[in-house]
C-alpha cells in the first residue's frame, strides 16, 4: 500500500535525481517548479470534483542542457513519438505526483446513490513531453497510478474538510476499490491568430484538439483558447490537474522583472466515450453511475496569470456538465497554480 512518506520520498529522489544532474544555461528561461490545487469550493459547490493537489518539476528546453545531461537524453530518447522534430522546435519534459477525489452530488449518506457518481480517489504519476514550434506546440502524456482506498483520497478529504469547516463525507467505505490506471494523451495547439492591440498589450486565438486513451479516461475533444495579456508565456496558459496535461503553464518560464498580467478563456467540447470517476473500473466490478452512452460534453475555462521575478500565479475556474446527471447538472471546480522558475 502506498504512503504519504513514501510520497515525500519519491519526490526528493526524483527532484534532487533530476535537478543535480542537469546543467542549464543561465541566460536561458530554465526549470521550474509547479504546485496545482483544484477545488470545488473556489466556485461555491461540493459534488463532483471535489478536489485535486498535484506537484510538478518541468525541465528547461532540451537543447540548454549540456550533452550528456540526464534531461537531454531523456527527451532525444523520445524522438521517435509522432510530431518529435528536434532540430526545428524547443522541447521539454515534466512529472507531476498529484491525488484527485471525486465524490457523488450528496456526501451526507452513507450509502451513495446507485446512480450517482461513486466515489473515487485517485494516487497518480504523470510524465509528459512537449514540443514548441514558431506557431505549433504539442505534448504527449502518460498518466500511472492507481484508484481506490490505497490512494488515501478520503482520508485527505476528510483533513481539508475539516479545515475549510466544510461538510464531512460520509460515503468514502463505498468508493471504487484498488485497480492499477494507465492513461495516454496528447494534445495539440495551432496559434491560428497573435495580434498587438497597443505597445504592451497582446491577444491570441490558438484552436486545440486532444485524444486520451486508457483506463483513465478514453475521449476525443477540440477547442478554443483565447489570451489577452500585457505578454505571454510561449506555451498555453491553462495549468490544470483534470485536462491531462499538468505543467503546460510552466513551460519556458523565464525571469521577469517587470509585472506580467495575463487572462484566459477557452470553450469546447469532450466526446466522451470511458471516464473512470463515472464508469467505474475497467477490470473490476463496482460502482458506476448511470452516463450517456458516448456522451458529449462542453466544457469552460477562465483565468488569470500573474508573473513577476522568478514566480506566477494563476487561479482560473472550469464549467461544464456532468455526464453522470441526467438533469444536466454542472461540474465546476476552481484552480489555483504556483510556479517557480529557476
Amino acid at each position: 500500500m502506498l504512503t504519504y512518506q513514501m510520497v515525500f520520498i519519491f519526490l526528493c529522489v526524483n527532484f534532487w535525481f533530476v535537478v543535480s544532474s542537469n546543467q542549464v544555461h543561465a541566460s536561458q528561461a530554465g526549470e521550474a517548479i509547479v504546485v496545482t490545487m483544484e477545488n470545488d469550493v473556489f466556485t461555491g459547490s461540493d459534488d463532483s470534483y471535489s478536489n485535486g493537489f498535484s506537484v510538478s518539476w518541468v525541465s528547461a528546453a532540451h537543447d540548454d542542457y549540456s550533452n550528456d545531461s540526464t534531461s537531454r537524453k531523456i527527451i532525444e530518447g523520445f524522438d521517435f513519438l509522432p510530431g518529435v522534430d528536434l532540430p526545428a522546435g524547443k522541447h521539454y519534459w515534466s512529472w507531476s505526483v498529484s491525488q484527485e477525489m471525486h465524490t457523488p452530488e450528496n456526501i451526507s449518506v452513507k450509502e451513495p446513490d446507485p446512480n450517482d457518481q461513486p466515489y473515487a480517489g485517485f494516487l497518480l504519476a504523470d510524465f509528459s513531453l512537449h514540443s514548441l514550434y514558431e506557431n505549433w506546440g504539442q505534448a504527449w502524456n502518460l498518466r500511472l497510478g492507481m484508484v481506490g482506498p490505497s490512494a488515501r483520497a478520503g482520508e485527505t478529504q476528510k483533513i481539508v474538510h475539516a479545515a475549510l469547516g466544510s461538510q464531512e463525507p460520509q460515503g468514502w467505505d463505498a468508493q471504487v476499490s484498488d485497480e492499477a490506471v494507465i492513461n495516454l494523451g496528447y494534445v495539440v495547439g495551432y496559434k491560428l491568430i497573435e495580434k498587438p492591440i497597443s505597445h504592451q498589450l497582446f491577444w491570441r486565438a490558438i484552436p486545440l484538439a486532444t485524444a486520451e486513451l486508457g483506463t483513465y479516461s478514453t475521449l476525443a475533444g477540440g477547442g478554443v483558447l483565447f489570451e489577452l495579456g500585457s505578454s505571454g508565456t510561449e506555451a498555453l496558459g491553462i495549468c490544470g490537474l483534470s485536462n491531462g496535461v499538468r505543467t503546460v503553464c510552466a513551460i519556458g518560464s523565464a525571469y521577469s522583472a517587470h509585472w506580467q498580467t495575463t487572462s484566459y478563456f477557452a470553450t469546447g467540447y469532450y466526446r466522451v466515450f470511458h471516464y473512470l470517476p463515472i464508469d467505474g473500473p475497467v477490470f473490476k466490478s463496482g460502482p458506476s453511475a448511470a452516463m450517456e452512452d458516448d456522451p458529449v460534453v462542453n466544457f469552460t475555462n477562465a483565468g488569470v496569470a500573474v508573473r513577476k521575478g522568478a514566480l506566477a500565479f494563476i487561479f482560473g475556474v472550469a464549467y461544464g456538465v456532468n455526464p453522470a446527471d441526467s438533469a444536466g447538472g454542472k461540474l465546476d471546480y476552481g484552480t489555483f497554480t504556483f510556479v517557480y522558475g529557476f
